[in-house]
């Protein structure tokens, strides 16, 4: 019996999510509760479980892929002879665009200049305002907590931004090196979530 492994609705605003990650590759055996992917929805990146036990089967969504919510991104198969390898096509996955950093040129500071790997190359990962609340309609640039150049892990927190409830944690999910231009904190700008407008920086990897 074949199963369609499908982007999960994460939270009551979430219409879409970005393939992060798969923990699993095609033909591994999995159990009920295995997490096979982490995907980003519109507040956090989260982990996708499976509650049947199979083989994950292709063809799988690529990373980095944006997907409708309930649209299909794997496949579990009963049988490892069933394993098929291969990855989805447009039509249940699209790729997100570069960003427009990717087509600017951007000029390192001097702290970014030291090392060859932070200078930004012709693609990179826009960080934008998160939804923090269900309520949250845009939120303002607090501090940075950490400058062009630095190297950044996943789960590094980057930023803090004031929404409507509260001031919270920025924090990014991939690793590299946080290249400019950074919106100042002076700039008295807010941004709905989702846009680049107030934490704008691409993380190039």
């Amino acid at each position: 019996m074949t199963y369609a492994i499908k982007m999960p609705k994460l939270s009551d605003t979430m219409t879409e999510g970005t393939v992060v990650t798969w923990e699993k590759n095609i033909g591994d055996h999995v159990t009920r509760g295995t997490v096979v992917a982490t995907v980003e929805t519109d507040k956090a990146i989260m982990d996708v479980e499976v509650f049947r036990e199979g083989y994950l089967s292709g063809p799988l969504t690529p990373v980095d892929s944006m997907v409708p919510v309930g649209e299909v991104i794997a496949w579990l198969v009963a049988e490892a002879s069933q394993v098929q390898s291969g990855t989805a096509t447009t039509k249940t996955a699209s790729k997100k665009p570069a960003p427009a950093a990717a087509q600017a040129t951007v000029k390192p500071t001097p702290a970014a200049a030291t090392s060859p790997k932070a200078a930004p190359s012709t693609t990179g990962t826009a960080i934008k305002m998160p939804k923090l609340s269900d309520t949250m309609t845009e939120g303002t640039l607090v501090t940075w907590e950490k400058a062009v150049g630095d190297k950044i892990e996943r789960g590094t927190v980057v930023a803090t931004v004031e929404t409507d409830k509260a001031i919270m944690d920025l924090e990014v999910f991939r690793e590299g090196y946080l290249s400019g231009p950074l919106v100042s904190l002076d700039s008295g700008q807010s941004a709905t979530p989702g846009t680049r407008r107030r934490a704008w920086p691409p993380l190039w990897r």
